[in-house]
């Protein structure tokens, strides 16, 4: 049953209501009984209905059913553990915590790469809620004035298929395809490396270049709004980022390939072309990323917390690339597994 619907049964039952129909926007002026001391007895009931208990700071902001619903809702997120491991139990408020003590802070723009199966075994069987409470960690360590990019890249654009701006779901993870459907969240158009965008700055970044890794793409607008680059429990290994550091660079075993295919947006559908800088297919060119990982986190440029099983990742977007120029400099393949052959 949902917690508004438990709030209703109380209420119900608290104030002799059972046959009445009750909506979430009914405060005590629409109960008669629900006077001072109805007030302490609805509070009184709540708590027991759900084994929690009402701060006094609380108890003063309720002023209808709906502002018990919300109240609830937020409790639930610091009760309810979302993982274990090793019998001890991962809450919300560990990842605000490991997010603000990694270096994440109210203002940020943060572009998420995740893997929500790193932390441990799920503590709960309903997904959305522990999706949702992982996008709220996010949005509380950068509050309302920061913003929140994540990555919904698909790659049917290069084989032909139709990218539909709406509708084409996610290829990298399902926070990500959660994240994407949100309200105030928005989809670039960029039919290959499209990310999602909640926060201040969503205008300013849905308005990119067609170059998958230039100036003005995705990732050039993070370098310039010195943005920090965050891995949720997924693997350094999948930073994109770092292909951007490449182009800038302009590495010898990878060139710029220009794609043509259909997009749809909203009913209208239309032909366009997008670049994307690519690695050449006849020769063995493997991106490995653990020696810039080692190499960052060596150098007390990334940030690195244990969470669970899994772990955090930070690092600024201009410190990325600055650093990794460096290391392109002295070896030009160092992002690579081998020597192409």
């Amino acid at each position: 049953m949902e917690i508004s619907e438990r709030v209703k049964k109380v209420v119900r039952k608290t104030f002799n209501l059972e046959h009445k129909k009750i909506e979430n926007t009914w405060t005590s002026a629409d109960i008669p009984e629900w006077d001072s001391m109805g007030h302490l007895e609805l509070i009184m009931a709540i708590e027991k209905e759900f084994d929690i208990k009402f701060e006094i700071e609380e108890m003063f902001k309720i002023h209808n059913l709906n502002d018990f619903n919300n109240i609830l809702k937020m409790k639930k997120r610091l009760i309810q553990p979302l993982y274990e491991l090793d019998n001890k139990k991962i809450y919300y408020s560990d990842f605000t915590c490991t997010l603000r003590d990694i270096g994440v802070n109210k203002g940020d723009t943060i572009f998420v790469h995740s893997d929500i199966s790193a932390f441990g075994k799920l503590c709960i069987s309903d997904r959305s809620f522990i999706l949702k409470s992982l996008i709220y960690s996010l949005k509380e360590s950068v509050s309302n004035n920061g913003t929140i990019i994540m990555p919904t890249f698909t790659y049917n654009f290069c084989k032909g298929e139709i990218y539909d701006v709406r509708n084409t779901k996610s290829d990298v993870g399902v926070l990500t395809e959660y994240f994407r459907v949100q309200p105030e969240v928005s989809r670039t158009i960029h039919p290959i490396f499209s990310v999602a965008i909640w926060g201040k700055y969503k205008s300013h970044l849905l308005d990119i270049s067609k170059d998958s890794f230039d100036e003005n793409s995705i990732f050039g607008k993070l370098h310039q709004m010195n943005g920090k680059i965050i891995f949720l429990g997924a693997p350094f290994q999948s930073c994109t980022y770092v292909h951007y550091v490449e182009q800038m660079h302009g590495v010898p075993y990878r060139y710029i390939k220009t794609f043509k295919g259909k997009i749809k947006e909203s009913s209208i559908i239309y032909e366009d072309e997008y670049d994307y800088f690519v690695r050449y297919l006849d020769k063995t060119i493997i991106t490995d990323l653990s020696k810039l990982e080692r190499h960052m986190l060596t150098k007390g440029l990334m940030k690195e917390i244990k969470l669970g099983a899994g772990r955090v990742l930070m690092v600024n977007s201009d410190v990325l690339l600055k650093e990794g120029c460096k290391l392109l400099d002295k070896n030009i393949r160092f992002f690579l597994k081998e020597n192409p052959k």
